[in-house]
């Protein structure tokens, strides 16, 4: 394997992990609005400071979400600069493999 294709190997899984990342959190912005939103009473944060009355406790079992999972503003904006910067090296990589070697790899799709 020349040098070029494993580093748009290495890119491309980089690219994938950052995206998996990226994905996750979408979904768990995604669960707290869609719950919010539908039930604000059924939902809340577990391992905060700020608690809920005991009659929400029980109506929000089941229904919540660890706040440590939660990001900042800044941790998301930190993850879509790694998914900018994995993207450009995907690219990069991809225009260091010779032609003749492309065939045999997937081409990358963003």
């Amino acid at each position: 394997m020349t040098d070029a294709i494993r580093s748009y190997l290495d890119a491309q899984e980089k690219y994938e992990n950052v995206s998996n990342d990226l994905a996750n959190i979408v979904n768990i912005l995604e669960s707290v609005s869609k719950n919010i939103k539908q039930n604000p009473g059924g939902f809340s944060f577990s391992n905060t400071k700020c608690g809920l009355p005991p009659s929400a406790i029980f109506a929000t079992m089941g229904n919540s979400i660890n706040a440590n999972d939660w990001k900042s503003a800044e941790e998301i904006q930190q993850l879509l600069s790694q998914w900018h910067a994995a993207r450009d090296s995907v690219r990069n990589a991809w225009n260091a493999v010779p032609v003749q070697d492309r065939k045999h790899l997937h081409e990358p799709k963003f």
